[in-house]
């Protein structure tokens, strides 16, 4: 049985388990509703991209897709488990919004912090005429989607480390940045012609990789990009003709499981075990009230004065994206990127003191 309930002007989808998610357009799902075994590692939803910083309608590490699009993902998925391997997914629908920002970003050539790994031997202004980027992305139509291969025994994104150097895209696998996949000749959104699936740039273990993945998607009623060995979009996709452009927000919202007689004493399970260091309890905690990207911290971890933040904004607000740093280094300062209640984005600063995270203030996101 299902229900609707209004929340800060949101509206809200009570499922039959009790959770509650954002409402999508019909025939949209979240990827981990129908299938959670499949990876994801959304980049446009913190700074580990081409952009160096979260894109514009990307407020939650989630895939959005088509029914029709996730169903075939899990066909793929479960073949794919019998040979102990997994699908990554790290872009799938993507708001008309993302592409404006793209164009934007596109237009300010200084801003190219990102080039040493990205587009190391490609100048930024080409980008729509070599074909990376349009001013109408497939993607916006919710059939498309970027992925690749690992390991079933990948757990979780690696930590994107900005303050260490770049590695260039197109590095050989062990020199680039290790994102956990098969070797596929470079790494994902690599702006480059080694990217091209049947480039003769890569090794044969690369191509090898590309023609199986093509394979799998072939199969399952998808066709490659020739320049992104990762690009697929659905051949008989539902809405063809139509571009959307609804923001990607968390699958829960801990702004409706206040209103769950056990929230608090939720909560406070969580303070103890955040400061206990207690990972395996973090962890176990991530899907209730926490079915949001915080479920990272099971991985990272830290500990932090929450006083503050509890009692006020952190419970009015679903974090969005990794942390900005490594909490683990226990230097400096980290953040992380929130979407706030009164619809303002917002990043929670937090600081080392005395060998402990503290809550140190919060500030606009930009």
């Amino acid at each position: 049985m299902r229900g609707t309930i209004a929340v800060c002007g949101a509206l809200w989808i009570m499922s039959s388990a009790g959770t509650a998610a954002a409402e999508l357009p019909v025939g949209f799902v979240y990827l981990a509703d129908v299938d959670p075994s499949i990876r994801q590692d959304i980049r446009y939803a913190d700074s580990h991209n081409f952009t160096g910083r979260p894109v514009e309608g990307y407020r939650a590490s989630e895939c959005v897709l088509t029914e029709k699009a996730s169903d075939a993902l899990k066909q793929i998925q479960a073949e794919l488990s019998s040979q102990k391997r997994s699908l990554i997914v790290w872009d799938c629908y993507r708001p008309t919004r993302a592409v404006r920002d793209f164009l934007a970003w596109s237009r300010v050539p200084q801003d190219a912090r990102m080039k040493a790994e990205f587009f190391p031997n490609t100048d930024k202004a080409q980008f729509f005429a070599l074909g990376y980027l349009a001013s109408r992305s497939a993607h916006s139509r919710g059939s498309t989607v970027d992925l690749g291969i690992v390991p079933s025994t990948w757990r979780s994104p690696p930590i994107y480390d900005r303050t260490a150097p770049l590695k260039p895209c197109t590095a050989p696998k062990g020199e680039r940045f290790e994102d956990g996949t098969l070797d596929f000749g470079t790494g994902y959104d690599c702006l480059d012609p080694l990217a091209s699936i049947l480039s003769p740039g890569v090794a044969k273990e690369a191509i090898n990789n590309r023609l199986l993945l093509q394979d799998l998607m072939r199969h399952a009623g998808f066709r490659p990009y020739s320049r992104e060995w990762w690009h697929f979009e659905l051949i008989d996709e539902p809405f063809p003709r139509q571009s959307f452009d609804f923001p990607i927000v968390p699958r829960v919202s801990p702004l409706v499981a206040t209103a769950a007689p056990s929230f608090q004493s939720v909560w406070a399970s969580f303070r103890a075990a955040v400061l206990k260091r207690d990972g395996a309890a973090v962890a176990s905690m991530t899907e209730f009230p926490l079915s949001t990207p915080l479920k990272y911290l099971d991985e990272v971890g830290f500990v932090a004065d929450f006083e503050d933040v509890f009692n006020g904004y952190l419970t009015a607000c679903v974090a969005v994206g990794r942390p900005m740093a490594d909490p683990k280094s226990m230097k400096g300062a980290y953040g992380i990127p929130c979407s706030g209640s009164k619809q303002k984005d917002v990043i929670l600063i937090f600081r080392a003191t005395r060998g402990t995270w503290r809550f140190a203030r919060i500030e606009p996101w930009e």
